[in-house]
């Protein structure tokens, strides 16, 4: 027998599980300690559903749920968000049947308001006492709910405010209708979906606490900031004066830059809220968590956020140099703020990946680049684009056609005459102090650097000797080198310049290669402990080649799980080595890895898995968190340098490696500029996609002999994207951004498929012979001998009371309101995953059945999941939505008899994420059935869990992008067995092929083809969001066609309807020969087939019997199935005898009838 033993501290309660057994003598027993595991697995479904729900509060506030060997703590800001059903399975006190009322007492006009709590029944006030979240009435005991605790705690502290400064006041008011205003706590959009599709179908469905406010509050209204981005301008003398732009939160990624018109406040307030003398953001000393509005509303600062803007308020008055500093990299400053307060609290005990893990989760939570901020810092001189020089020169010439300059993404004519004219205008500036000039519409920055490069242009022009006057003629030949430029007396060697050809119909800038030296050749240096396999060395052989070439940087963006960590190590190795060989006086110098945080352990582990040693690249060098600050060392006139410890070393001690995070180089852009390095490294380089953020911006700063960029998914939202990697990589490569997009925004698919050709099959300059500067291979097409990928697609009714659901959603769908398209679109994504709201399934002892039982998806994965575990294999279980995934991991585990089933997502922290990753890899051929629940953008990328064989997608992400990065986490490099993906499809009975899985996998099937083949963007909300509306209202299918065909027509149509989709190859079976067989469908990508046998009748309503699935099957040893293959039954019967359902469960033959020909193929195979 199981109970609790409750122990109730200062602001928290201890839980203690004890078991009691019969003692080894009669009318004894024996009381023994278990853990929290142990109970939920004795307590049943309530008590699984109580785990599931500490879980996720375990991860939302880990330092609330505090889990130890034998007992359970949790404080009473935990014990406010726990259900009834948890409170009662633990053994606590439930949440009281009261009613709770605010009502204000004063003004703020006469300065006494006040703001008092009371609880009611029936209208009428009650006597209750409280302790922390702890309310008794009539010696009952109860649990107060959130958000009255909060609530609650937030008037606790405002007791002693009798008399309080209006500011207090205003706080206290803010500070509750926020609380009361809130729509849950940090809930994802998923689960908004649910609870607000259960809040239409019965808004009768939970007990729970209401807060009822009187009068005079309901009038207050209240904004929340939960981010900040800011606005700079410049005051003279004054220096900069910088306001903060107020978010709700940080925006989501999108196809298009945030702008500052998606902050909190509209156009009037915002300048209210600025320039107000008496209740604005600078009518005070000191920033205020609450400021109130013209309109009656109040603005409040959320208290995470709240350090920033009173930094920001606090600069206003510092000194213009420390005002200049915040804004070129606000990022850095308040960095350094955050890492003061987590060091105060304690966090310099963690380890620095740990530190900077913390840190940078706050400052992503806060920090918005929007872009008037990029624009603005540009304009005023705080950022200076790129500067580089080009020319282009006329054929058997020493005389240049055109010169000037490449400035960040745009170029510059300079005609000789105005070189001169615009160095006298930046001599003037830098007298007075500008930080630009404008030339020619275009602002140019006045420094020093600027006046360099066009000394170094002047250089490059000046006429030498002509030819036959004293003068050596070109290596070459003048003719042959006629396309590129000559470096003169006055250029230094090796000078890299932009060269602008006419390659594709049309001008664009490259450089100029100038070849850099193999001192060792391209063999694996000994070094690389692990054998190549064949496309990796195509791949190092590639990377030596284009460094030697001269090119500028190179783009790997193999496809998922080819080993471009291994390759790239590999030729880290080699370039190593090849300095170390190089003459005497060469530059030494360490290469940069820029990561994201979550893969800086597995960049350390793949060193050490890869080389022999750990110091066989040199020293590591951790360039980010504590280790940071350590490097930093101030120059003597005051700015700061980091300092890798190379100076005192000898030459070839100099070739260490340096890593840090993305966030890490954009907050300390200038130092990291400072350093020389042989080579930059940026894995997952889609983090410098967006041209108007600080990374993009530091990334370019970067001094570098040469560039590799990583990833398996170069766009993911707009073809722009492609752009800025590629600009990061090789400056000038595409052309500048407007050009570009002015070729491919509107772009087909031809156009895109020769922007793939121009990267990654023509060579960078044919002249020189150079390889294309880009590289990628998909699995199916690289890999010899690697196992197979097989997909399977579960069309599956929906229950009942689900399709009512979706049919209470679509009505609105079809009737919706302009502007509610999008919230509807997600109630139906939500119900057609679950149709109701999760919290109920609390409060049902058989929680799992009753999920099965009204939802298809989660059935039809239940049903996988149970022949899985038969076959004592693994699985990774994709999930979306966070209630979801806790709710899961729980009823699985009991039905399943797991030990755990860990998640990964986003509130998962990279050193945990490690450690369930390690864990899992080590059962890896055990033979013991297993699942991890996963969620597809947070946990898709950057792990390797080769352990399992099998992928679920219970729900989908929209961009197929997306979906095969996860599905690449088991099929990969490493995976010896034959790896299966499962989608299961909700189906709406009268729907059909218009149902919104069914649409959603139509426009992700096009998606898929179109990136693989061209690298198109995946991500369109807009355009996915008309496709979803457009297919759920209009539906194609007519069985009455179907069924005025012949069984000759109906053989070809169920080809032909294949063919025509694209992504299969049809052909009818001979008639000699066919096994038995009528079509065969081959996948035009993946090479597996289908074999599909058509039973055409008249009599529509009789049942098939089994001597079809027999024929199909027969016919399976006549076709190569070596890449896989499913067997399909077409008919328009009605539908099929027992004995062919059983046959066909047996050998995993697919029956498609009559109420199903509307989904084939799409939604079948």
């Amino acid at each position: 027998m199981f109970r609790t033993d409750i122990s109730k501290e200062d602001n928290r309660v201890v839980l203690y599980f004890l078991e009691t057994r019969k003692g080894l003598l009669p009318f004894t027993k024996k009381v023994e300690e278990r853990d929290l595991r142990d109970w939920s697995v004795r307590a049943g479904a309530s008590g699984a559903l109580a785990h599931a729900e500490i879980s996720r509060l375990a991860d939302e506030m880990p330092m609330q749920v505090v889990e130890t060997e034998k007992s359970l703590i949790l404080y009473h800001k935990a014990l406010a968000r726990l259900s009834n059903n948890t409170l009662k399975a633990l053994g606590l006190p439930l949440n009281p049947s009261l009613a709770f009322h605010l009502e204000q007492r004063g003004s703020l006009r006469s300065g006494d308001l006040r703001i008092v709590a009371k609880w009611t029944k029936g209208g009428r006030e009650v006597r209750t006492g409280r302790n922390g979240v702890f309310l008794t009435r009539r010696g009952e005991e109860f649990v107060i709910p959130d958000p009255i605790f909060e609530i609650l705690s937030v008037l606790d502290r405002h007791k002693g405010d009798k008399g309080a400064a209006v500011v207090r006041q205003m706080d206290l008011v803010a500070s509750i209708l926020d609380l009361v205003t809130r729509e849950g706590h940090d809930r994802d959009p998923h689960d908004d979906g649910l609870s607000a599709l259960s809040a239409d179908l019965d808004n009768n469905s939970l007990d729970s606490v209401a807060v009822k406010l009187d009068t005079a509050l309901s009038k207050f209204k209240v904004k929340t900031a939960g981010a900040v981005s800011f606005d700079v301008t410049f005051k003279n003398e004054r220096g900069y004066h910088i306001k903060p732009v107020l978010f709700a939160k940080v925006p989501e990624e999108g196809k298009s830059p945030v702008s500052e018109r998606q902050g909190l406040l509209t156009r009037e307030e915002r300048l209210i809220f600025e320039s107000d003398p008496s209740r604005g953001f600078f009518s005070a000393p000191s920033a205020k968590r609450t400021y109130l509005l013209e309109s009656g509303e109040y603005i409040l600062i959320d208290e995470v956020l709240f350090p920033a803007i009173d930094h920001v308020r606090r600069l206003e008055t510092a000194e213009p140099e420390v005002r200049e500093a915040f804004a070129t990299n606000p990022s850095m400053a308040i960095a350094e703020i955050y890492r003061e307060r987590l060091l105060s609290e304690g966090r310099d005990q963690l380890s620095d990946d740990l530190q900077q893990e913390q840190l940078e989760q706050i400052l992503s939570s806060i920090i918005v680049e929007t872009k008037e901020f990029s624009d603005r810092v540009t304009e005023l001189g705080l950022w200076e684009p790129p500067v580089v020089p080009w020319v282009k020169r006329q054929p058997n010439s020493w005389e240049p056609e055109e010169f000037g300059i490449y400035l960040g993404s745009s170029f510059i004519t300079l005609p000789p005459d105005e070189v001169e004219e615009l160095e006298r205008k930046i001599d003037q500036a830098m007298a007075e102090g500008k930080k630009t000039v404008q030339h020619k519409g275009q602002s140019i920055p006045a420094t020093d650097n600027v006046k360099a490069v066009l000394s170094q242009l002047m250089g490059m022009v000046k006429p030498g000797p002509k030819l036959g006057e004293g003068a050596d003629e070109p290596e070459g030949g003048s003719e042959d080198n006629a396309g590129g430029p000559v470096p003169s007396s006055g250029a230094p060697a090796g000078q890299e310049v932009l060269l602008i050809k006419d390659n594709f119909d049309e001008l664009k800038f490259r450089r100029e290669l100038t070849g850099r030296p193999d001192y060792i050749g391209g063999a694996l240096p000994a070094s690389v402990k692990t054998d190549l396999m064949d496309h990796q060395e195509v791949s190092f052989s590639w990377q030596i080649d284009a460094y030697c070439s001269g090119l500028p940087g190179v783009l790997n963006a193999d496809d998922q799980g080819l080993g471009k960590t291994l390759q790239t190590i590999a030729f880290m190795a080699w370039l190593q080595e090849n300095l170390r060989k190089a003459r005497s006086g060469a530059e030494k110098k360490p290469i940069l890895v820029v990561a994201p945080t979550t893969l800086l352990k597995n960049w350390g582990s793949e060193v050490e898995q890869h080389m022999q040693g750990m110091f066989a690249l040199g020293t590591r060098i951790d360039a980010y968190g504590p280790g940071l600050q350590r490097l930093k060392c101030e120059a003597g006139d005051g700015t700061t340098y980091l300092d890798l410890g190379l100076d005192g070393h000898h030459d070839n001690d100099k070739l260490c490696w340096v890593l840090t995070t993305y966030q890490t180089l954009a907050q300390n852009q200038v130092e990291f500029a400072k350093v020389d390095f042989a080579t930059v490294v940026f894995d997952e380089i889609q983090n410098v996609k967006n041209v108007t953020t600080l990374a993009h911006r530091a990334a370019q700063s970067l001094k570098a002999d040469f560039v590799v960029g990583l990833t398996g998914t170069p766009v993911e939202n707009t073809i722009a994207e492609l752009w800025a990697i590629m600009d990061t990589i090789a400056p000038g490569c595409l052309g500048s951004l407007r050009d570009f997009m002015d070729r491919f925004k509107d772009a087909g698919e031809e156009e895109y498929r020769r922007l793939h050709g121009e990267i990654f099959e023509a060579s960078y300059s044919a002249d020189a012979g150079a390889p294309p500067v880009g590289i990628r291979r998909m699995k199916g097409d690289t890999v010899k001998n690697l196992p197979l990928k097989n997909y399977r697609l579960y069309p599956a009714e929906m229950p009942e009371l689900q399709a009512m659901a979706y049919d209470t959603v679509f009505f609105k769908l079809k009737n919706h309101v302009h502007g509610r398209a999008l919230k509807i679109l997600h109630q139906l994504r939500s119900v057609s995953l679950y149709p109701g709201n999760l919290q109920l399934l609390h409060n049902q002892p058989d929680a799992l059945e009753t999920m099965i039982a009204n939802s298809a998806r989660i059935k039809t994965a239940v049903e996988i999941m149970d022949e899985i575990r038969d076959r004592g294999e693994k699985v990774l279980l994709f999930l979306e939505t966070h209630e979801m995934q806790h709710l899961l991991r729980m009823l699985l585990r009991e039905r399943y008899g797991l030990d755990d089933v860990p998640i990964l997502n986003g509130q998962t922290t990279p050193h945990r994420r490690g450690m369930i990753v390690d864990d899992f890899q080590r059962t890896r051929g055990d033979g013991k059935f297993d699942i991890r629940i996963l969620s597809p953008k947070s946990a898709g990328v950057g792990i390797t869990m080769t352990a399992a064989t099998h992928i679920i997608h219970l729900s989908r992400w929209w961009n197929p992008a997306i979906e095969e990065q996860c599905n690449d986490r088991i099929y990969r490099i490493g995976q010896a067995m034959d790896c299966t993906v499962h989608i299961p499809l909700a189906v709406h009975p009268e729907h059909q092929e218009a149902t919104f899985d069914c649409i959603l996998n139509n426009i992700m099937i096009v998606k898929r083809k179109l990136f693989r083949d061209v690298l198109m963007p995946c991500e369109d909300a807009e355009a996915d969001q008309e496709s979803l509306i457009a297919g759920m209202t209009a539906r194609e299918f007519d069985l009455k066609e179907i069924d005025r065909l012949d069984w000759k027509e109906f053989e070809r149509w169920s080809g032909r309807i294949a063919n025509d989709q694209g992504v299969w190859r049809a052909a009818e079976s001979p008639r000699v020969g066919d096994g038995g067989l009528d079509t065969h469908l081959v996948h035009r990508e993946r090479g597996d087939v289908v074999l599909v046998q058509c039973k055409y009748t008249d009599n529509h309503d009789k049942l098939m019997g089994e001597n079809p699935v027999r024929e199909v099957l027969h016919s399976v040893t006549r076709y190569d199935i070596s890449k896989g293959h499913q067997c399909v039954v077409l008919t328009n019967a009605q539908g099929f005898d027992k004995q062919a359902q059983r046959l066909a469960r047996e050998n995993s033959v697919i029956l498609v009838d009559r109420h199903r020909l509307a989904l084939w193929p799409k939604h079948i195979v």
